[in-house]
């Protein structure tokens, strides 16, 4: 029974010895058992290493083979340590309880002592079958585990900034609109080639006051461009427009017998090593899948061409610029003299600044531009288009499409002009038109509608 005996005599302290060496006897046969089963486990873990091993290799040459060796792998662990499991326990609950009805059957023995003695060492047996003491071992591994996730995680959060300063340098790079407030955003630049053409209409005159026409020289400068006159006030207005034409075909010629001469200044070297650095990487680049080094050239272009635009022969009395001014202002002389001192010498000190000028825009500023702007000049006699052209004097729209070119003074100024489809305006040729009595105005608008296909 349960309880606390009294040990009364010698006789039951010697039936308590004699069971207290049995099973101390029970113990060690148990104990026997449990080292042959670590034994036999140990046994088996080396079989199982020998497995790991076959394992490995049959991973290289079979991914599928390797999954079935793997899953057949873990089988045989899970049924080797279930037997081994179930065994011992097994023989443990059997020698519990032939222990327990032993007990029963002596009852001078205190009960509760051997109870706690047993079921300690039950104890203890069990938990070196207790998968939760292994888990003791791996803590160090996981504290490991558990820094090293939060190195990488700190590693990624560094990648993804990195990547993200990075996609902000390849924006940059491919981003080639110039900022609101920079001269050479398209705006300000679709601004001040409209200026300029104001600026060459005021270096010319208005060919009447104050002004002495040359009308023999007229007359061959007209004929230089294939213009007819066929009134007075219609001579007048195409006789200014033919003049507009001189002036910026008079500073290209000085430019360019200026960049073909011995003549030599930072700005003549700049232009004649860039465009042929630029053409020649652009053209070993073009079969190049690498977006961002042609993003980077093409950056270079344009920041190159806006500093020249912006720099380029600004010294108050540069030799090309000096050069240039007078070359012009006698060029207009031979065509046109301003008897007025005053008004002559005004309209004298505005030619150094209108070179300039000419020069930014044509050669440098809308090289800045990506795409490059183009300009082309509109051939005599071609039809009137409204979307590229804009009268020097008004024209009625119902007669547009009997109207012609009859002289372009100032060029169309915009990008892939060649497409109709894609072209961006900006700026319209300034045209004077006259009227075409030669074609009749059926066969005008089929010249309309072939042009505008």
């Amino acid at each position: 029974p349960d309880g606390d005996v009294q040990m009364t005599d010698l006789g039951v302290e010697s039936q308590f010895q004699e069971l207290l060496k049995n099973t101390q006897d029970n113990f060690e046969s148990l104990n026997g058992s449990f080292q042959n089963l670590l034994d036999e486990n140990k046994k088996l873990q080396n079989q199982l290493t020998e497995l790991k091993d076959e394992l490995r290799i049959l991973k290289g040459s079979s991914s599928k083979s390797s999954c079935n060796v793997e899953g057949e792998f873990r089988n045989i662990k899970d049924f080797i340590t279930a037997q081994i499991k179930e065994s011992f326990e097994n023989q443990n609950k059997e020698f519990y309880n032939i222990f327990k009805e032993e007990l029963k059957n002596q009852n001078s023995i205190p009960l509760n002592e051997l109870r706690k003695i047993i079921e300690s060492e039950f104890q203890d047996v069990k938990d070196k079958l207790n998968p939760s003491v292994g888990e003791q071992d791996k803590e160090p591994e996981l504290e490991r585990l558990r820094k090293e996730n939060m190195g990488l995680k700190k590693l990624n959060k560094k990648l993804k900034e990195e990547n993200s300063e990075y996609q902000v340098k390849i924006g940059d790079a491919t981003r080639y609109r110039f900022a609101d407030d920079d001269q050479n955003n398209s705006v300000h630049l679709n601004k001040d080639i409209s200026d300029l053409y104001d600026r060459v209409s005021k270096f010319v005159t208005h060919l009447k006051k104050d002004v002495q026409m040359h009308s023999d020289n007229i007359s061959g400068l007209l004929r230089h461009y294939k213009c007819t006159k066929d009134t007075k006030e219609e001579g007048i207005q195409l006789e200014k427009e033919v003049l507009k034409r001189l002036v910026i075909d008079t500073i290209f010629q000085v430019f360019n017998d200026f960049l073909n001469s011995e003549t030599s200044c930072f700005e003549k070297e700049i232009m004649i090593d860039l465009k042929p650095l630029l053409d020649k990487s652009l053209t070993n680049t073009k079969s190049d899948s690498n977006d961002i080094k042609k993003s980077i050239l093409i950056k270079i272009r344009q920041q190159a061409y806006a500093i020249l635009g912006s720099l380029a022969f600004t010294e108050p009395e540069h030799q090309f610029i000096n050069h240039c001014k007078t070359r012009l202002i006698n060029t207009m002389d031979q065509y046109r003299t301003i008897t007025n001192e005053s008004k002559r010498k005004e309209i004298e000190d505005q030619a150094s600044a209108l070179v300039r000028d000419v020069i930014s825009i044509f050669y440098f500023r809308r090289f800045a531009q990506e795409p490059i702007v183009n300009y082309t000049w509109v051939e005599n006699d071609e039809l009137i288009d409204s979307l590229t052209m804009i009268g020097t004097c008004a024209w009625d729209e119902d007669e547009i499409d009997d109207l012609v070119v009859q002289f372009c003074s100032f060029p169309l100024f915009g990008i892939e002009l060649e497409d109709q489809d894609k072209r961006k305006i900006y700026t319209q040729a300034r045209v004077i038109a006259k009227k075409d009595n030669l074609l009749s105005p059926d066969i005008l608008r089929q010249r309309a509608h072939r042009y505008m296909l």
